[in-house]
């Protein structure tokens, strides 16, 4: 029987869901969060917006609505605002690269790590680049191709141990581009991707499957960072290593990389360790695997910190970040370390009554100055 490969069976997966399309002829991807593109794969879909509301119930009856919303400006970033490619005077702009962690899946737009950073400092605009599924190569093309035309004052790649891995397929939730090492240089291939309707009328389906997948670290992001150009406009290029309990030997190897390239690194293990060793010792930092509001306030917390240590952006206080993450992430609180009384909210909550005063009981924490 013959093997199929990771990027066959993702291909079988592509083909399978969009099966009933080759019946309808409709290959229209309204009201999908992402379209295909030639040169990425896939891209957030410019201008999408979609929004759940639960109502809250308590035992006196409903006390308002969670609203849970992805929103995506016309430019295919995650973000309610619109942003000049000339960057406004007196503003530090951060790009922010990366995956679904990155871009805030499974937590409302608001929540997300990149959106907390630009909440907690000061004269910053916070570009949200992160797209759901990227790899490496992926997150460095959108850098080449989209990001370098924002001006940036500094860069950051929020890494996934699986981000290095889907660098060497050429399928993850769509076809994908793909580097290979060719006379020591890297050259791209597998594009330009198919669209949609041109993949499904041409594809065959094997007719005999095994499933043999090999989990390999790839050495697509292996150059030689003396011959790396960073003087691209930015002061700063950093990773956010979001790395793992369950893969502590890639997560060593990612970590290695990086000291030996001596790139600047934020390890998210590390940051919830030295968390759990103080204010927030017995709390949860994810949410179906990704960060939930006060993971995500940590990690903004600290590239905050690292941007001030580096004179980024101006040293501001810091917050003790207060969330019923117990829930479904419906305020976060922000309180101000210097001064206990100053308190900032982050919501998606909306009290029937209009005020941000949750009921005595339901919210599992207490605001103490």
């Amino acid at each position: 029987m013959p093997f199929v490969t990771e990027d066959e069976k993702c291909m079988i997966d592509v083909y399978s869901k969009h099966k009933d399309l080759l019946k309808s002829g409709n290959f229209d991807f309204e009201n999908k969060q992402y379209v295909v593109h030639p040169f990425l794969g896939w891209v957030p879909k410019p201008n999408f917006a979609k929004e759940w509301q639960d109502e809250l119930l308590t035992d006196k009856g409903a006390i308002g609505v969670l609203v849970t919303d992805i929103k995506q400006n016309s430019q295919g970033l995650s973000s309610t605002k619109e942003y000049s490619k000339n960057k406004p005077n007196s503003t530090v702009r951060i790009a922010m690269l990366g995956d679904s962690y990155t871009q805030g899946a499974d937590v409302s737009h608001p929540f997300s790590y990149p959106a907390i950073l630009e909440q907690i400092t000061e004269n910053t605009e916070v570009l949200n680049f992160g797209v759901s599924g990227y790899g490496v190569d992926q997150m460095y093309l959108r850098f080449l191709n989209e990001t370098l035309e924002f001006n940036n004052d500094a860069v950051i790649m929020g890494i996934y141990i699986d981000d290095i891995q889907r660098s060497a397929h050429t399928c993850k939730y769509y076809l994908k581009p793909k580097f290979e090492v060719k006379d020591g240089s890297l050259e791209l291939t597998n594009t330009p991707v198919p669209p949609l309707r041109e993949f499904m009328m041409g594809y065959k389906e094997p007719k005999l499957q095994s499933y043999f997948i090999k989990h390999l670290l790839n050495n697509i992001y292996n150059m030689n960072p003396k011959k790396r150009n960073y003087n691209e406009g930015f002061a700063i290029f950093m990773v956010l290593a979001i790395t793992s309990e369950t893969e502590p030997e890639l997560n060593e190897k990612l970590r290695g990389y990086l000291r030996k390239q001596d790139i600047d690194f934020i390890d998210s293990m590390d940051v919830f360790s030295e968390a759990h060793a103080g204010a927030y010792k017995n709390y949860n930092f994810y949410i179906s695997g990704h960060f939930n509001s006060l993971g995500g306030a940590l990690i903004a917390q600290k590239i905050k910190n690292v941007l001030e240590e580096k004179k980024i952006i101006r040293k501001t206080p810091n917050y003790k970040f207060i969330s019923n993450s117990y829930v479904l992430n419906e305020v976060l609180v922000l309180q101000n370390l210097e001064n206990g009384n100053d308190l900032r909210y982050i919501t998606n909550f909306m009290p029937i009554n209009g005020s941000l005063e949750m009921p005595k009981g339901y919210v599992p924490f207490e605001i103490k100055a």
